[in-house]
């Protein structure tokens, strides 16, 4: 359970920075990149999302990791 939570939070961040990200280039998609007359792109749409959650998570995933082994050294120790 002590894992999950900041797993959880971390991908509930990335994604929640991926939307913002998604808003802000569709706000700026003034040439048609995204959306248009026609419709939406929504191959374009899911991979600016995407890209910036897998970017997020990327980027959070080594200080992830190592706050989970220091938590997981310290609840040995107090094991022993």
């Amino acid at each position: 359970m002590k894992i999950a939570v900041p797993v959880i939070a971390a991908f509930l961040f990335s994604m929640m920075v991926g939307a913002f990200m998604t808003w802000a280039a569709w706000q700026r998609s003034a040439d048609g990149d995204m959306h248009d007359a026609t419709g939406i792109y929504f191959g374009f749409v899911l991979g600016v999302f995407g890209m910036s959650s897998a970017m997020v998570m990327g980027i959070m995933s080594p200080f992830l990791i190592g706050w989970l082994l220091l938590e997981s050294r310290r609840d040995q120790r107090k094991s022993l």
